[in-house]
């Protein structure tokens, strides 16, 4: 399993640790209660950051939901998310020039989704063929080991933006403006759950099994482009791009995927009750305290 970073730290953790005397305070081991109700905090401030990110985009929302209540909605999440850096003294760019921004490693089920002919997604056990180096690079940042493929899926995005530079302090120390840099980070990381949905509805409710993945990677580009265009979010300038394009007059054909795309993750939402308005208890249900 994954340890931290497996979450960017929030900004009380940051403060805690800060304000923490090492002299005088010692910290006390995390028993496994505890580091599970703590993974869990921080996954819930990481779904409100990304909740405008994924709002219009039901794809990388089913994504966030397997990861959140598992494949089977048991509570068991279908994987991980992990938290790292492309830029910096031990990211990606400094080790190995396959640079990206993130990665959607399958688990097993979910590594051939599709027709035969289409080759197989990439896990965390081939991952070190595809990316030399990749593990290594993970456990300088923090990451000691990843997650194996038969135990779920793993979310792997960029969080190592340079934030924009926007003035000076009246001391001359630099002063930052953190709020696009963060940006950049989610528009990645949704566009990785986004596949993570693909996947489902390919595994699970057999639909687009024929779809080469470069098409979908276009419709992504597409889909984090309107999630900005709707919400306000940022996105990637490609991104922006693709959401244009498939607007201009006369491309309305072209959309149809996207669309047919965007029905079928809602339905799996639907099934999976979001975005289903809950049925009013009943005189029993309400009898035997059933809604609570």
């Amino acid at each position: 399993m994954a340890e931290t970073p497996k979450y960017p730290p929030s900004s009380a953790l940051k403060t805690v640790k800060k304000d923490l005397k090492k002299d005088k305070l010692k910290v006390p081991e995390l028993d496994k209660t505890t580091e599970k109700h703590r993974d869990q905090m921080a996954l819930v401030e990481l779904r409100s950051a990304l909740d405008p990110y994924i709002k219009d985009w039901d794809a990388a929302k089913l994504g966030m939901d397997l990861i959140e209540r598992g494949i089977k909605i048991d509570g068991v999440g279908a994987g991980e998310i992990l938290a790292g850096m492309r830029t910096g003294p031990e990211g990606f760019d400094k080790y190995t020039s396959k640079g990206f921004y993130g990665i959607m490693m399958s688990s097993e089920d979910y590594s051939d989704t599709r027709d035969p002919g289409y080759s197989v997604f990439s896990t965390t056990e081939d991952i070190n063929r595809r990316i030399p180096g990749f593990e290594k690079i993970m456990q300088k940042q923090g990451i000691e080991s990843l997650l194996p493929p038969e135990e779920g899926n793993t979310v792997y995005y960029d969080t190592g933006w340079e934030p924009k530079q926007v003035g000076t302090f009246p001391s001359g120390r630099p002063k930052y403006d953190t709020k696009e840099a963060q940006g950049k980070a989610l528009s990645v990381l949704a566009e990785e759950l986004a596949h993570l949905g693909m996947r489902y509805v390919q595994k699970e409710k057999g639909q687009f099994t024929n779809l080469p993945l470069d098409d979908e990677e276009t419709m992504m580009n597409y889909q984090q482009g309107r999630a900005a265009a709707n919400e306000g979010v940022y996105a990637m300038e490609n991104a922006k791009r693709a959401y244009e394009f498939y607007n201009l007059p006369g491309l309305r054909q072209s959309k149809k995927e996207i669309e047919a795309i965007d029905r079928a993750s809602r339905e799996a939402l639907q099934e999976r009750g979001i975005g289903v308005k809950p049925a009013e208890p009943g005189i029993m249900e309400k009898l035997l305290g059933i809604f609570k």
